[in-house]
């Protein structure tokens, strides 16, 4: 269960990045979690029907994902899980920017099913290493505002 939901956080992660998360030039931390087989393959959004999301396998601990949008535009990215206090977050990297965009995943019982909630792009705290970063997601991340629920979406994997 614990594998499900590292991988489907990292492929919904990317499939959230409409949401405007918080952006951050360091991750939470290095890949450090094994590649969950069971989440690569296709996502999709109601939230979000203009685009497809395909994971795969970058490494052992990271994902490779491209969002193809229904216009023909491909976008890729790089991708990882995090946890902390029991909570999973997704460090998702934009070769193109140079950006980590940071998220909330949350599981449904069943696994079919994955929320993305992105970190609040509203926090005006800049990190010059993960560890700094990951100190203030501890110390924060049970708070409302952390969030911006408003853009959060929910994503199904097609089989």
């Amino acid at each position: 269960m614990k594998n499900l939901l590292q991988s489907v956080a990292l492929c919904l992660g990317c499939l959230l990045l409409y949401g405007c998360p918080y952006e951050s030039t360091v991750p939470i931390d290095t890949p450090k979690l094994p590649v969950d087989e069971k989440l690569l393959g296709q996502w999709v959004s109601d939230a979000e029907s203009y685009n497809e999301y395909f994971i795969t396998k970058a490494n052992n601990t990271q994902y490779r994902v491209q969002q193809k949008s229904v216009t023909g535009n491909t976008a890729w990215y790089l991708a990882h899980i995090s946890e902390i206090k029991g909570a999973t977050f997704l460090n998702l990297y934009s070769d193109s920017t140079n950006t980590y965009y940071l998220y909330r995943v949350i599981l449904n019982p069943d696994g079919a099913k994955c929320s993305l909630v992105p970190v609040s792009q509203t926090l005006n705290e800049q990190f010059q290493s993960s560890a700094a970063l990951r100190q203030y997601i501890e110390k924060n991340m049970n708070l409302r505002s952390f969030y911006n629920n408003d853009d959060a979406a929910e994503f199904l994997k097609l089989q």
